[in-house]
């Protein structure tokens, strides 16, 4: 997983000068930190906390003596603007983990939500003691002390709370355990290993409304959640969003006939001495251009290179 702390970016004209990222280390159990200057190409990077190719699940007395197992995603906040600090998915402790960047020599990497070594999937409040996670791996923040992740063993979408004592864990979409493709409010819609999540805050407040999309792989399709507030209660409405859109436009001049598969507009590779071949969802032999791809499957194939690069550049 990868974190921004936008605090740290510095922008000339068009061109982000400076930035520091945050990067989970799965197979190396630690938590990096890197600085990118340019356009002079420098970075400069270490270890922020846990310890090089050593797993574990102590809590210890600063971040560099914490140890994780296998930790996928983070969250950085350094404990600036909201109450959930820097947050840590520490998928084979079955855990979510919290500290405060500020204090990082002289404080823990406490283990926050989930019990270290035991799976499962239960809701409620922290202090119960009973909440169980399943290797979370994928996490977001959406609101000034909320933060979603996915249970891709469980196929579901849940919801961590950072509110004092009635700090708690709910699933918000899904059923635990029921794989499919069907939309819905709650536990009505169906997931199939839902993995990576985006949120995209709407209207006034703190961002508690807005959308969260989530990597729906098993299905392979992107879902919206809309996320709206009800008196004290978070209500998640789950559709599928189009990978594409727009109308099917043109004619084949062939005989043969045409035929279809896959999502989108069609293709028509079709002349005048044979038949069209349309790859869409259009149920004719009319080929002619696909639909624009969506605002969001262009903004994916944007950011996508840029994470890519900046993995390239560990050690």
């Amino acid at each position: 997983g990868i974190a921004i702390d936008a605090s740290t970016v510095t922008v000339s004209g068009s061109f982000i000068l400076t930035t520091v990222v945050y990067v989970a280390d799965t197979l190396r159990n630690v938590v990096y930190t890197q600085t990118d200057r340019l356009p002079y190409a420098e970075n400069m990077q270490y270890i922020l906390a846990g310890a090089l190719n050593v797993s574990g699940t102590v809590s210890g007395t600063s971040w560099l003596s914490a140890r994780f197992n296998q930790p996928k995603g983070v969250i950085f906040n350094g404990g600036r603007t909201s109450s959930i600090g820097t947050m840590v998915a520490d998928s084979e402790n079955h855990t979510l983990r919290t500290g405060t960047y500020l204090d990082r020599t002289t404080s823990d990497f406490a283990h926050y939500a989930g019990k270290p070594g035991e799976s499962g999937h239960v809701d409620g409040l922290l202090s119960s003691g009973l909440v169980r996670l399943n290797r979370p791996g994928y996490i977001i923040q959406g609101g000034s002390n909320r933060v979603f992740f996915t249970d891709e063993i469980h196929s579901t979408v849940r919801m961590l709370t950072v509110d004092g004592a009635n700090s708690r864990v709910e699933t918000i979409a899904g059923v635990p355990g029921a794989r499919g493709l069907r939309d819905g409010s709650g536990a009505n819609a169906l997931f199939d290993e839902p993995t990576d999540l985006v949120w995209i805050a709407s209207g006034a407040g703190a961002g508690t409304t807005g959308t969260l999309f989530v990597a729906d792989t098993g299905n392979g399709v992107l879902r919206g959640i809309t996320i709206t507030a009800n008196g004290g209660n978070t209500q998640a409405t789950v559709g599928t969003v189009p990978l594409v859109n727009g109308t099917v436009s043109g004619t084949t001049s062939g005989t043969g006939s045409g035929t279809n598969s896959g999502i989108g507009g069609g293709n028509n590779s079709g002349g005048n001495n044979g038949g069209g071949n349309n790859v869409g969802n259009n149920n004719a032999s009319d080929g002619g251009g696909g639909g624009a791809p969506s605002l969001w499957f262009a903004a994916a194939l944007f950011v996508l290179p840029a994470i890519r690069h900046l993995l390239r550049r560990l050690p």
